[in-house]
C-alpha cells in the first residue's frame, strides 16, 4: 500500500471517531502524556486522553458513550502533508467488528453459491479482500490468534475432516480418504500461526531498534488438485496470522470442496467478529481467473502449490512469490541401515495418500551390497 492508500484506509476504518470525540460534551480535555505541573503547557505533539473513548454517532446530534478501555493517542502532526486522524480509539483485543450469529454449517448445495467469501468474478473477490485487509490492519495479535484458532477448530473436528476428505477424493478422483483425514487434521492443528511472528530487539550505543514483521496485504494463492483442502487450511492460517487477506484460485477439479472450505472459514470468522471477506475465492475457478489474479495490481504476493508449470509462471510475474512444485525425493540406503525398518518406512511413506505428497519417496537408491535384501524386505511389506 502506498501513502495515499494507507491514509485512505485509516480514514475509512476509523471514520467518525475523531468527529465523535470533538462532539462529546463530557469528554475530558487532553492532558500532557508526561507527568507535569498544572501550569506547564501541554505538549504540542503527543498527548494522552484517558477514560474517554467515544463511539461513532448513532443519530444526528447524539453520541453513544463507550466504556473506557485504554488510553488514546492524540496527535497534531501532519503526515505527508495531510492531517493525521486526531483520535485513534481501539478497544484492546478486538477489531471493533460485531460478531454475527447464524448457522456455521454449509450444505453441499450452498457451497457453490455466491456469498460467504465466494464471488462471481475475480475482480469482486480481490476488491473485497483488499477492503477486509485494510480493516484487518487494526486488529490486535490476540484477535489474529482468535481467528486462526477458529479456523483450526473447524477442520480439526472429526466429522468435518471426514466430510471434506471424502469429497476431495470423490471430486478429484485422487488419494485415500483415511489418509486425507490425517493430512487435513495435521494441517489444522500444526500449521504455524502468530507464534512464528517473533520480534527482534537490538540495543547499543546508538539506541534501541525493534524489528517486527508486517503483512504484505492481499495474497493470491493457487491450490492444487492433489491437496486442495490441506493447502487452503494451511495457507489461510498462516496468511491471516501474519495480517494478510487471502484470495484463492482453486483447481477446477476441486471446485466444490474448495468453495465449501472458504464458506466455512468465512462463517466462523464472522461469528468471531473478524472483518468480512478475509478469505475469498471465485464461484467458477478457471485458468482465466488465475491469470487475472496474478496480474491484478492489488495482489502484492503470490503463493502457488502445484506442478512446475504454475510455479514457473508465478516466479515470472515480477511479484514476491513462493512456489511449491512437484518433488521427486529419493531415499538412499546403504549397508549401515536397519534394512527391514528402512523397507517398512519406505513402503509406508510411498503408499500414504497414494503417493500424492511431494515429499513422499519417489525412488530408491541402494548400494549393491544390500540391494537384493532391501527389495525382498520391501516385497514382504507389500511393495
Amino acid at each position: 500500500m502506498n501513502d495515499q492508500e494507507i491514509s485512505d484506509a485509516v480514514t475509512q476504518v476509523l471514520g467518525s471517531y475523531g468527529e465523535a470525540s470533538a462532539a462529546a460534551p463530557t469528554a475530558r480535555q487532553p492532558t500532557s502524556w508526561r507527568a507535569s505541573s498544572p501550569t506547564r503547557a501541554p505538549s504540542p505533539q503527543r498527548k494522552t486522553v484517558r477514560n474517554s473513548c467515544p463511539a461513532p454517532s448513532t443519530a444526528a446530534g447524539s453520541v453513544r458513550r463507550r466504556k473506557p478501555t485504554r488510553s488514546i493517542l492524540w496527535s497534531t502532526k501532519r503526515w505527508r502533508g495531510r492531517p493525521w486522524r486526531q483520535v485513534l480509539c481501539r478497544q484492546g483485543g478486538s477489531c471493533a467488528h460485531k460478531a454475527t450469529s447464524g448457522a456455521l454449517d454449509v450444505s453441499d448445495e450452498e457451497a457453490t453459491t455466491v456469498g460467504d467469501g465466494v464471488f462471481a468474478t475475480m475482480d469482486e473477490a480481490i476488491a473485497a479482500a483488499e477492503q477486509a485487509q485494510r480493516q484487518y490492519l487494526f486488529c490486535t495479535m490476540a484477535a489474529r490468534k482468535l481467528f486462526t484458532d477458529g479456523i483450526r477448530e473447524i477442520f480439526a473436528d472429526p466429522a468435518m475432516a471426514e466430510r471434506i476428505s471424502r469429497q476431495t477424493v470423490e471430486q478429484t478422483g485422487m488419494g485415500n480418504v483415511e489418509h486425507k483425514i490425517i493430512k487435513n487434521r495435521l494441517a489444522a492443528e500444526k500449521s504455524p500461526g502468530i507464534e512464528d511472528l517473533t520480534t527482534d530487539a537490538l540495543s547499543g550505543d546508538g539506541g534501541l531498534t525493534l524489528v517486527e514483521y508486517s503483512p504484505f496485504g492481499v495474497i493470491g494463492a493457487i491450490t492444487p488438485t492433489t491437496n486442495p483442502m490441506e493447502t487452503i487450511i494451511c495457507n489461510s492460517i498462516g496468511m491471516l496470522a501474519a495480517g494478510n487477506a487471502a484470495v484463492f484460485s482453486p483447481h477446477p477439479r476441486a471446485t466444490q470442496v474448495s468453495l465449501l472450505a472458504v464458506k466455512l472459514i468465512n462463517r466462523k470468522l464472522a461469528v468471531l467478529g473478524a472483518p468480512a471477506n478475509l478469505v475469498v475465492t471465485v464461484q467458477k475457478p478457471s485458468i482465466e481467473n488465475t491469470n487475472a489474479m496474478m496480474a491484478y495490481p492489488k495482489v502484492r504476493m503470490l503463493v502457488a502449490t502445484g506442478g512446475p508449470g504454475i510455479v514457473k509462471t508465478v516466479m515470472s510475474t515480477g511479484k514476491k512469490a513462493i512456489g511449491a512444485g512437484a518433488g521427486n525425493p529419493p531415499v538412499v540406503v546403504n549397508e549401515t541401515a536397519d534394512i527391514e525398518k528402512a523397507a517398512q518406512d519406505i513402503i509406508n511413506d510411498c503408499a500414504f495418500d497414494n503417493n500424492l505428497p511431494c515429499i513422499s519417496e519417489k525412488e530408491v537408491i541402494a548400494v549393491n551390497q544390500i540391494a537384493d535384501f532391501l527389495i525382498t524386505c520391501m516385497q514382504k511389506c507389500g511393495g
